[in-house]
């Protein structure tokens, strides 16, 4: 192959790189608003940009189409454009790694510095040639040949640990990083080994081999096209950053395990500089105080926290998600801090609402048992009147037959009360009546009824009580109501009781019964012990049970 072919073949493809560097270069430019790493793309393209275009001038100007002062001047140019290259592709790979990382005025001083420097060292090497001796190249040589010096071979040396430790940093931080950052950083770091293996090459035998940076420029432009095109490499990580993280309305506060502030949103900007004005927001600062100052407990812990800020009172809820490496040791702390003030009043006042309203319920509750018992009570005595005492009985003999247990109904009349009314007035007739309305009540207990039946009538329910029994506590009842007085004009007055006592168990033999059968039962008994002279005890016998069951 010819001379002028070979130089037709590298110089086109130093311009396809060029192009396809350029094209790149333009892409990122004009999405450099959605991130940092956006930035880092078009300084590293714009860079191979001008290196492979200015190995296109050097190879024009070899073979005597372009003056040899232009191919000198471009030989000057690839110095600052390699610096940039490097410094983009560490930019690019900070980013890309980490969405939190940004970009300072020191960040971007320390990355120009080197770049700069070369750049003006170029520029006056023709005075001090401390990067190469001399620029030469006869009529069958396909490159300019350089015969470098100290200062070429120093910025070599800074370029290529630049470059490692980028690729260091690749490697390790694809170990960590999510599926999709994975993959685009595994793009990242195929097309910058390219270029670096190639110049290894060149400069192991320099002077023997043409440059070979174009073709590994054109592999390198492929597969960052791939990257952005194909990976969204500018699409899904700056997007994630502008569009999610820092448009939170929740405030996002990550710290290191040292309790250093790593990273904050917008939002947790807002926050801490409201609460704590006077604090560092600044990636590095201890947070203790800050998060001290929005009321937040050392470590952070989950929960609601009221603070009093200059507006008024806040409340937040904290939520946090510690992070530690494989040997369990805490590197990162995030706090996700969400203001819920409008939601902690509405709640608030829907509690105090919930209490007004079970208050109110309870107090409804008070006054319908209050009136229910009212409605159960007879008026003058106190004592249940005759409706309840017919519920309390249908209730009371349903227990008994599935209990299989006995009870016994008194039924109480006052001998003689008419004579009372007529002699001494209606006043001292209710005293009378309250008066042994206390004393039945006095004496028979609770699980026992005691019920004004009507008049002077009253009805004692005794539950588990046989005959015997109830005829005893019967007795009791009759001297206890004998032993009443009330006051009258004519002096103190006091009646005797009579009482017939009847027993589920002993109708029961006979017939079934209900709560009028019993009832009736101890009626007829009432009435036998009114007949026999009254003051006295009579009980529905179980030879003449059904009789008086039927009668």
């Amino acid at each position: 192959m010819g001379t002028s072919a070979t130089i037709a073949i590298l110089t086109t493809l130093n311009g396809v790189a060029a192009a396809g560097s350029a094209v790149l270069a333009a892409v990122a430019w004009r999405r450099r608003r959605t991130g940092v790493m956006a930035v880092g793309l078009v300084a590293a393209m714009t860079a191979v940009a001008v290196w492979t275009a200015s190995d296109c001038l050097i190879a024009l100007s070899v073979v005597g189409w372009l003056p040899a002062g232009v191919g000198r001047a471009a030989a000057m140019v690839i110095f600052p454009a390699s610096s940039t290259m490097v410094a983009g592709f560490w930019w690019l790979s900070r980013a890309l790694l980490n969405p939190a990382w940004r970009i300072t005025r020191r960040k971007v001083a320390i990355f120009m510095a080197e770049p700069l420097f070369i750049t003006v060292a170029a520029a006056t090497d023709f005075r001090h040639h401390a990067l190469f001796r001399f620029l030469s190249a006869g009529p069958d040589d396909l490159w300019i040949r350089l015969e470098p010096q100290w200062l070429f071979w120093c910025h070599c040396a800074f370029l290529y640990a630049m470059l490692a430790a980028n690729l260091v940093i690749l490697l390790a931080g694809v170990r960590h990083a999510g599926h999709m950052r994975r993959r685009q950083a595994r793009w990242i770091l195929c097309g910058a080994l390219v270029p670096v293996a190639v110049s290894a090459v060149t400069l192991q035998y320099a002077g023997d081999l043409p440059d070979m940076t174009a073709l590994a420029f054109v592999i390198t432009s492929l597969v960052f096209f791939r990257a952005v095109f194909g990976e969204g490499l500018l699409r899904v990580i700056p997007v994630a950053r502008s569009l999610v993280f820092d448009r939170l309305r929740d405030a996002v506060i990550v710290t290191d395990g040292d309790g250093r502030l790593a990273d904050l949103n917008l939002a947790g900007d807002r926050l801490i500089a409201e609460a704590a004005p006077d604090l560092s927001r600044r990636p590095g600062a201890v947070v203790g105080p800050t998060l001290r100052a929005l009321g937040l407990p050392q470590p952070v812990i989950d929960g609601e926290y009221r603070v009093r800020l200059p507006d008024g009172l806040r409340v937040f809820e904290v939520r946090v998600e510690r992070l530690a490496d494989h040997r369990g040791r805490a590197t990162a702390s995030v706090a996700l801090v969400r203001d819920v003030t409008e939601v902690a009043r509405q709640r608030d006042a829907l509690t105090r609402t919930n209490q007004r309203l079970r208050e109110q319920v309870e107090t409804n509750e008070l006054l319908r048992a209050k009136l229910s018992e009212q409605a159960s009570r007879d008026e003058l005595t106190g004592l249940h009147n005759r409706r309840h005492l017919m519920t309390q009985l249908q209730d009371q003999i349903e227990y008994a037959v599935r209990d299989e247990s006995d009870l016994c109904a008194v039924l109480l009349d006052v001998d003689h009360f008419k004579s009372v009314n007529d002699r001494h007035g209606h006043a001292v007739g209710d005293d009378l009546l309250r008066g042994i309305a206390a004393a039945l009540a006095e004496v028979v207990a609770e699980p026992g009824v005691v019920a004004r039946y009507g008049g002077e009538e009253f009805v004692l329910l005794l539950p588990g009580e046989d005959l015997a029994g109830a005829r005893a506590r019967a007795e009791q009842v009759r001297r206890r109501c004998a032993a009443v007085t009330v006051p009258s004009p004519a002096g103190p007055i006091a009646r005797t009781v009579s009482m017939g006592v009847a027993s589920l168990a002993t109708l029961r033999r006979t017939s079934a019964v209900d709560p009028a059968c019993l009832l009736k039962a101890a009626d007829t008994a009432l009435y036998r012990a009114k007949a026999a002279g009254r003051d006295q005890v009579v009980c529905a016998e179980p030879e003449n049970a059904g009789d008086l069951a039927r009668g």
